[in-house]
């Protein structure tokens, strides 16, 4: 399990690899046995600011890969050879880190992000072994190696080296927009490498805290190609 607290007396337990807050909110990470009987490893997961963990998958390897959002310019783990070695602002950026199963130690970690707010809401792997991010920013995201991508749009999507040292690819999607289109919900990566997101969000004129999912690219097969409602849901698949 991934989540936070700002508890300074959260069950950690002897040997993970934060047995101590780092400062303000953190990660937590959580493991147990599938019957639940028994905590198997409890631990903080964040640097001297706020952290927070939002979602996490099993790698090829058995290692845990969390994801999440940091205001930590010393997020545990980060090292030389990753994509993001440093906190790109000193706001919000999204990161990858990659836990030893037994939680006994942090492997390595990243900084995901633009000089804008940015935070990783998805973390999924192909069948060879490849993490991939889905999350928001309000920055400038860079497309790499995309043959398809909406310039200025502000939901991003990325596929990673194992050991984080690079991106594969990465893209964005929405409308041009300083702010996100939709709020992701739900992020899979299937056999043949498709990936799928799905989210939502309200019309511009609705007040919510979005650009609004008017104007965002649907297919001519698609199910309803018009908004229905004040609200709507959007499943992607590229």
């Amino acid at each position: 399990m991934a989540s936070s607290t700002q508890s300074d007396n959260f069950p950690v337990t002897p040997g993970a690899f934060q047995t101590t807050p780092g400062g303000g909110q953190d990660g937590v990470i959580l493991k147990f046995p599938p019957d639940v009987s028994s905590l198997t490893f409890a631990s903080y997961l964040g640097g001297s600011s706020n952290d927070a963990a939002y979602v996490l998958a099993i790698g090829p390897s058995g290692n845990i890969y969390v994801a999440g959002g940091t205001e930590s310019a010393n997020f545990p783990g980060n090292q030389a050879g990753t994509v993001g070695t440093t906190i790109p602002h000193s706001g919000i950026d999204g990161f990858v880190a990659e836990i030893a199963n037994n939680g006994s130690s942090i492997i390595r970690s990243t900084y995901i992000g633009t000089t804008g707010y940015d935070q990783v809401y998805g973390i999924q792997f192909d069948r060879k072994g490849f993490p991939y991010v889905m999350g928001q920013t309000t920055g400038n995201w860079a497309p790499i190696n995309a043959p398809y991508s909406e310039p200025n749009s502000k939901q991003f999507i990325g596929k990673l080296q194992p050991d984080l040292s690079a991106y594969v690819y990465s893209t964005i999607f929405g409308t041009p927009s300083p702010i996100p289109n939709i709020s992701p919900t739900a992020f899979l990566v299937d056999r043949c490498e498709n990936v799928y997101v799905s989210g939502w969000g309200g019309l511009v004129s609705s007040g919510f805290s979005s650009a609004g999912t008017t104007g965002m690219t649907t297919t001519p097969d698609a199910i309803k190609t018009t908004l229905p409602r004040t609200m709507a849901i959007f499943i992607f698949l590229f």
